[in-house]
């Protein structure tokens, strides 16, 4: 929000924990300086007439790969930062520089893994774009270093066998583990894609921070369920993915036929929803 103040006048509020009916907010150089009723803002506030409307916090999309004008139209849907899971590092690099200048208003925030931590021949290698890959525990650390050189918020592992129409050499369990205490020690997060409970299951036990989808293989049981809950730890289920893979329908397609967001999607985000992934069931590769 451009600086000054503003002023919104009776409107709905949620503000991340409760709704109240009625409310004003008044935000001052784009931080919340007060919230209650009937407040007596400043003259130079700019008044916004909230009279039927709902006001409530910046959404956080938790799972994206950011390309494009894709920041742009995250902001029309009331996203305001994005969690990139894999992108080109000067693409990501030119964003944050653009978000220190405060010259990104115009679209949503970004955090980004960079380059993801995957195997030779892994997954996150068959997109044509070049990237570094580990082969062992021993190379850990300095991969490690160089993402964090490279300006990522986090490091994403990659830990996936692929199916049988698309086979994926991956990470042993050591060289996860080692990377995990890497990044750890660099005070970053570790975050996991897998395809499989039991993958799942081992990298949470080694220490991982959490997991950037759901496994396909088979349903969460109560052990899993306690031990994300005893370890701390996270899991984006990014489940339109999954019933992309599982069924015949295309994950978001249902969001075509709402009216109200028909005036805020563009060519790119109709594509996107009306697409499933090839192929059906357990031979499918989840997003990276």
């Amino acid at each position: 929000m451009q600086p000054g103040s503003w002023w919104f006048d009776d409107v709905r509020l949620f503000d991340g924990e409760r709704v109240r009916d009625r409310a004003d907010v008044l935000l001052r150089d784009g931080r919340i300086e007060a919230v209650g009723e009937e407040l007596d803002p400043p003259t130079d506030a700019v008044r916004i007439d909230g009279a039927g409307l709902t006001l409530l916090p910046g959404l956080i999309d938790a799972h994206v790969h950011a390309f494009g004008d894709v920041l742009r139209a995250a902001l029309r849907l009331g996203v305001t930062t994005e969690l990139d899971m894999f992108t080109a590092v000067q693409f990501a690099a030119a964003l944050r520089d653009e978000q220190a200048r405060g010259a990104a208003l115009g679209r949503a925030d970004i955090l980004s893994a960079g380059t993801l931590v995957t195997a030779p021949g892994g997954h996150g290698t068959e997109y044509g774009l070049e990237i570094p890959t580990l082969e062992s525990p021993e190379q850990a650390d300095a991969f490690v270093q160089a993402r964090v050189r490279e300006g990522s918020d986090y490091i994403k592992i990659v830990l996936d066998t692929g199916s049988e129409s698309m086979p994926f050499n991956t990470l042993d369990r050591a060289t996860v583990r080692a990377v995990i205490e890497a990044v750890h020690r660099r005070g970053k997060l570790a975050v996991v894609h897998v395809s499989r409970l039991q993958d799942a299951r081992a990298v949470i036990e080694d220490g991982a921070d959490g997991l950037v989808h759901v496994f396909r293989d088979r349903v969460a049981d109560g052990a899993f369920v306690r031990l994300i809950r005893e370890r701390g730890a996270f899991v984006v289920p990014t489940l339109t993915v999954i019933e992309s893979i599982a069924t015949d329908s295309a994950g978001g397609a249902a969001l075509l036929e709402d009216v109200r967001l028909e005036p805020l999607l563009g060519p790119v985000e109709r594509s996107s929803l009306s697409t499933r992934f090839p192929g059906s069931g357990r031979e499918q590769q989840l997003d990276n």
